[in-house]
């Protein structure tokens, strides 16, 4: 890797206060990859042979099983993904593709559960990551089980108009993966956002216009279910 590549990845929550040379031996044989949109990153079933972490771009988190397919979550930098069956030695639950354009680290599993092995700090670091991923999974759960399908699209985009931090925006990804991503047809969600025209939301092709005050008055966002720790 490239020293300024070094220097960003040593920022990273997952490698924060981690000794430096378990650091230096860690990443020794990473490497950084180019990745276009709609290529597989990972298949579910199978054992990790490295850990990813997300420098730039967006990356969809979806299973299939008999002949149907759900995405489950989208992953933004600097988000590390399948942590957990890294560290366990375990098949993967999901598989990784990519959405857009994005720029990937990949760190050998091997390394990774032996730099856990020897530093109490990386470990502790790692483990933040998994709490994280937890609670991100417990407030999805609510979120599916507590809110209409409009009220979940309400919410999420909400969501999307804080982190462009401007009222207007583009979507990122596809509607037809953001149904998917929401537990909704095609069809609901254009509904939904007909819906939602009457509380702050107005849509041109894939652009979003969002009336935040009248948004927040039907969304009813929560803390408990939206948003994230870090």
């Amino acid at each position: 890797m490239r020293t300024a590549d070094q220097h960003l990845i040593r920022g990273f929550p997952l490698f924060r206060g981690v000794q430096d040379d378990v650091f230096d031996r860690v990443t020794a044989s990473a490497q950084i990859r180019d990745w276009q949109p709609g290529e597989t990153v990972l298949v579910e079933g199978e054992k990790p042979a490295w850990l990813f972490v997300l420098l730039n771009g967006l990356v969809e988190a979806f299973s299939g099983h008999g002949g149907k397919e759900t995405t489950l979550s989208f992953v933004r930098p600097p988000g590390a993904f399948i942590m957990a069956a890294v560290w366990t030695d375990q098949v993967q639950l999901t598989s990784i593709r990519t959405i857009e354009k994005s720029r990937i680290l990949q760190i050998p599993a091997e390394d990774i559960r032996s730099g856990l092995a020897q530093d109490a700090s990386f470990a502790k670091a790692a483990g933040l990551e998994l709490a994280i991923r937890y609670r991100d999974i417990l407030r999805e759960l609510k979120n599916q089980r507590m809110r209409s399908a409009t009220e979940r699209l309400a919410n999420w985009l909400l969501l999307e108009q804080e982190i462009s931090n401007t009222p207007s925006f583009s979507l990122p990804i596809p509607k037809s993966l953001l149904a998917a991503r929401l537990g909704m047809t095609n069809e609901h969600l254009s509904r939904s956002l007909n819906i939602l025209r009457d509380h702050g939301v107005s849509l041109s092709g894939s652009v979003i216009t969002v009336d935040r005050k009248a948004l927040i008055a039907y969304a009813h966002p929560s803390i408990l279910m939206d948003g994230a720790d870090i």
